[in-house]
């Protein structure tokens, strides 16, 4: 199911067809197979949009399944995350972003103990 979420924590369903007008406002996409998964979802989306915001980048999607984050920015990079030390993860996909931009490399995973899959 995809869910819109307001800062509140207040979820609503929202119509599959209806995803591209999320888009136009940007809003970020919320999608997770536990709907009990939502509040710590947004919890976990502002903190890591706090630190996305010092290279100018958006959350657009988040995907939470089974302690997995698939997360999707504005610029089509796709960010892998495991639930471990994710602001750390975050903060190292930070210092080699500008060689991912110059090697146009769009797919990060950071779900590793010591280093990252880059593709």
């Amino acid at each position: 199911k995809l869910y819109i979420i307001n800062n509140r924590a207040n979820t609503f369903t929202i119509d599959i067809f209806k995803i591209h007008l999320l888009a136009i406002k940007n809003l970020p996409t919320f999608s997770t197979n536990d709907a009990t998964n939502l509040l710590h979802m947004l919890n976990t989306y502002q903190q890591l949009q706090k630190i996305l915001n010092k290279i100018n980048l958006k959350i657009i999607n988040i995907n939470y399944i089974d302690n997995l984050w698939d997360i999707k920015l504005n610029n089509d990079m796709k960010i892998y995350l495991g639930i471990n030390n994710f602001k750390h993860k975050i903060q190292k996909f930070i210092l080699i972003y500008t060689y991912l931009i110059k090697n146009h490399k769009t797919n990060i995973y950071l779900d590793y103990i010591k280093g990252m899959a880059i593709s």
